[in-house]
């Protein structure tokens, strides 16, 4: 097995947030703030807390937008070249179905980072990825609070590998541009590809 990469790392965690990017920029765009308000989700809080979720929500996603925006910029000042965004099919169609794939991805994204770290040799990366991991858990327990679950369940997050986090994410991916070593996922809900080298993580999966 090749040695990891800080980039190859720093890869990895692009390609979760460009997915986190895109889920959220396309559900603020389909669901309007009186949509959300009257939602089942909303209707079970009072005011204080329904009121906000469109707001936060939004707010989450511009979270990961600077998130993506902050590893490219770091990838590239490494020498690395940025893995680019891939398809995406999330198949929601409610604000609840929306808030619940949220939910798996904020949790997966906390799993994920959680595993990464590990695998980081500059102190200084170490610090970024881990000030990420805690804004994911952040926003990871808002979403179980949303979708009646604890919001911190356990004393300790799991750390999960590279691969298992691939593969729930090709779960939404349809297509990636070439080279990448991600699987057509054709409905959004296919698998991932175990082969290939292109992505710069690929041969560790």
């Amino acid at each position: 097995m090749d040695e990891v990469t800080d980039v190859d790392v720093l890869n990895y965690a692009l390609t979760l947030e460009h997915l986190e990017d895109v889920f959220y920029d396309e559900g603020v765009s389909s669901f309007d703030e009186e949509t959300v308000i009257q939602s089942d989700a909303a209707q079970r809080f009072g005011d204080f807390v329904s009121n906000g979720i469109y707001d936060n929500i939004a707010r989450i996603g511009r979270h990961e937008a600077t998130h993506t925006e902050a590893l490219t910029a770091t990838i590239e000042d490494l020498g690395g070249e940025p893995v680019p965004e891939c398809t995406y099919e999330f198949g929601y169609s409610t604000f609840n179905e929306f808030i619940a794939i949220a939910r798996t991805l904020e949790n997966t994204g906390v799993a994920a980072y959680n595993g990464a770290i590990a695998l980081i040799d500059d102190p200084d990366l170490v610090t970024t990825g881990a000030t990420i991991a805690t804004v994911e858990a952040r926003h990871a327990s808002y979403l179980n609070l949303l979708n009646e679950a604890i919001p911190f369940p356990e004393a300790f997050d799991d750390a999960k590998p590279m691969q298992e986090i691939l593969d729930a994410a090709g779960g939404f991916i349809v297509e990636c541009p070439d080279g990448m070593g991600m699987a057509d996922g054709g409905n959004g809900r296919g698998g991932t590809d175990n082969g290939g080298d292109g992505s710069g993580y690929g041969r560790y999966r």
